[in-house]
């Protein structure tokens, strides 16, 4: 090998050298890594805590019942509500009844006025 191509990959090794150099005091050292994770919970910590909570199942099974009692409640309402409807129709026809009663009396209070008022003498 000639000597420039032998200086010259030195000067490269030095050139990278000296870039590592300049990284490594960035890079995070064993300790650092260490003290980062020791805050973490354990893989048992987190089984422990996962266990108590609700399975896919469970939340399926949940909804499902969930489901059914709104069901049972929406039916009871729609029920309550067609009574309703029918109580006010009921009442409906009755107030109609009433109205055309208290209307015809009005109609006849109202002839045997006019014919009293008409068949009465004028006083002069």
């Amino acid at each position: 090998m000639a000597q420039g191509a032998s200086d010259q990959r030195v000067k490269n090794l030095e050139r990278r050298v000296a870039t590592v150099e300049q990284i490594l005091p960035t890079l995070a050292t064993k300790a650092d890594l260490q003290a980062a994770i020791a805050p973490l919970a354990t893989r048992a910590e987190v089984q422990a805590a996962i266990a108590p909570l609700a399975t896919k199942a469970e939340v399926k099974a949940e909804g499902e019942q969930t489901r059914r009692h709104f069901d049972i409640v929406a039916e009871g309402l729609h029920a309550d509500i067609r009574m309703l409807a029918e109580g006010i129709v009921s009442l409906h026809a009755r107030v109609d009844a009433h109205h055309a009663e208290t209307t015809g009396v009005l109609a006849e209070h109202d002839r045997r006025l006019t014919r009293l008022e008409t068949s009465r003498p004028k006083r002069s």
